[in-house]
């Protein structure tokens, strides 16, 4: 297996990858659409939003297009800021997660964490950090893959280290010092489907550039009909969790007994 902590491994992958499947694919865009229309209810136009592992800068470009202006986003890969550099003018900085001195300043209204966690091995370290970015009261949205049963092949390939479970990642944000509000999933029948026949039987070759017309093709069809399953709960085949938690007011102290 791949390890989240190998810089290199990052970098190559983000040289490697089609563009297609992280820009346009159907799982991709649901995932940014999610984070979009949680970020909408929950916070203004004008909040200061950093999207921390922002990778392509797909969703800072979006988030931008969406109308929100005080935008920052941050990196562990050289490679994937060299991307972003493309889409996103506002400010873009290297840093590592588990680090929080690579962060110059906190006080955010809002930080994204979207494919990030799972790759970390000491997570609640790394909530721990994204809780003193934020203000008192600041709101954090995090992605992560769902169910370790559905653990596979797609998984090595991309370093992760775990899967979620819901209570797993409820107990280890509250003690990183959270208030969870918000828990959503995506996948069920149809996102299996598309895993099973296109995702696990070669997970290097979705990522190539071969078929890349058919690819993106395949992606347009795909993304409406997953967008209409996606408010639909079902834990047992569900593959990806969204939460929305929140830094209390005036605390400071976090609970250290993880």
């Amino acid at each position: 297996m791949f390890r989240h902590n190998k810089k290199m491994f990052y970098n190559e992958l983000r040289k490697e990858e089609c563009g297609d499947v992280v820009d346009f694919g159907p799982l991709a865009r649901l995932r940014r659409r999610i984070i979009l229309d949680m970020l909408k209810i929950a916070c203004g136009k004008n909040s200061r939003i950093l999207d921390t592992g922002c990778g392509r800068g797909n969703l800072l470009f979006e988030m931008d297009r969406a109308g929100f202006f005080n935008l920052e986003g941050s990196d562990f890969s050289e490679e994937s800021l060299a991307i972003s550099k493309q889409k996103f003018t506002g400010r873009l900085f290297r840093a590592d997660l588990t680090n929080l001195r690579d962060f110059a300043s906190g006080g955010y209204d809002a930080v994204i964490c979207s494919e990030v966690l799972e790759h970390i091995e000491d997570d609640i370290s790394a909530m721990r950090n994204l809780n003193s970015l934020l203000k008192p009261g600041g709101i954090l949205i995090i992605s992560a893959p769902f169910n370790p049963d559905m653990w596979s092949e797609q998984d090595d390939f991309a370093g992760h280290v775990r899967r979620y479970s819901e209570g797993e990642a409820e107990e280890k944000l509250r003690l990183a010092g959270f208030m969870v509000e918000n828990i959503r999933f995506s996948g069920w029948l149809l996102s299996e489907v598309y895993h099973k026949t296109f995702m696990r039987n070669d997970p290097a070759a979705i990522r190539s550039a071969k078929n890349r017309n058919l690819k993106r093709i395949i992606s347009s069809v795909l993304y409406y009909p997953l967008l209409l399953e996606s408010p639909v709960r079902s834990t047992r085949l569900a593959r990806r969790l969204f939460i929305l938690a929140r830094r209390p007011e005036g605390r400071d102290v976090l609970d250290k007994g993880a």
